[in-house]
């Protein structure tokens, strides 16, 4: 599905059209600071161990960096709210496209309710 899903320009995506393989299995620990992966595992431990991961035994994520976290999850929750609730309003604004073209009389006479 790769070829069809990913478009060759998009290097990033490369390793999508290749084999499966575990070469980049733990790759994180080589990428993430040691506080990024104290806060993953503090706010996402429990998810993280329910999935089968296994957790790297690093000291609980400071107080700063969970509650930063927590205020950016929250605004993002927030703004997808938002989002959201501007496209109902959007949507029910809108006319139906068969419901705009009907007539009165043919709303209320020969559409079944």
């Amino acid at each position: 599905m790769a070829s069809q899903a990913v478009p060759p320009h998009k290097v990033w995506h490369r390793n999508t059209h290749r084999e499966v393989n575990r070469s980049r299995v733990g790759s994180w620990a080589n990428r993430l600071e040691p506080w990024e992966v104290s806060l993953c595992e503090t706010v996402l431990g429990e998810r993280l161990t329910a999935l089968g991961y296994e957790l790297s035994g690093a000291p609980r994520a400071s107080r700063e960096h969970v509650s930063k976290y927590r205020a950016a999850a929250w605004r993002r929750r927030r703004a997808r709210w938002k989002r959201e609730a501007r496209d109902r309003v959007s949507r029910l604004r809108e006319p139906g496209p068969v419901a705009a073209m009907l007539t009165r009389y043919q709303r209320l006479h020969c559409v079944p309710a």
